[in-house]
């Protein structure tokens, strides 16, 4: 639990929280929720057709908007800490770059999300 709270609040070094915190524990946490809840829809007798919609996109990233929401938040801290760290650095330094790649990845999040909802 210490190790969650400290990404949240930003303690972790930057390339910390964004590469291992944000992306790879992302992915990993993401690829565990819909094998799992493809795994449940099965046991449950779920039809193959529901599991090919976009259904399973849809719940799986809804399940995973919490730990979203983690790692976008202490990684956004951690990235204010190193601008903070280092004001010499004006224009695109590091943290405003995680920044814009943290807003990118939220962005695609909502964005599936959307074209899951109209059927697309």
């Amino acid at each position: 639990m210490n190790y969650l709270k400290k990404h949240l609040a930003g303690e972790f070094s930057l390339p910390h929280a964004y590469w291992l915190n944000s992306v790879l524990l992302s992915n990993i946490a993401y690829a565990i929720v819909c094998g799992l809840f493809g795994l449940l829809l099965g046991a449950l007798g779920v039809s193959a057709e529901f599991m090919e919609s976009k259904a399973i996109e849809v719940f799986s990233l809804l399940f995973a908007i919490p730990f979203v929401w983690w790692s976008v938040e202490g990684t956004w801290k951690s990235a204010d800490n190193w601008i903070a760290a280092h004001p010499e650095v004006k224009f695109w330094n590091w943290g405003k770059v995680a920044k814009f790649c943290l807003a990118l990845g939220v962005l695609r999040i909502f964005i599936g999300l959307f074209l899951a909802f109209i059927g697309q």
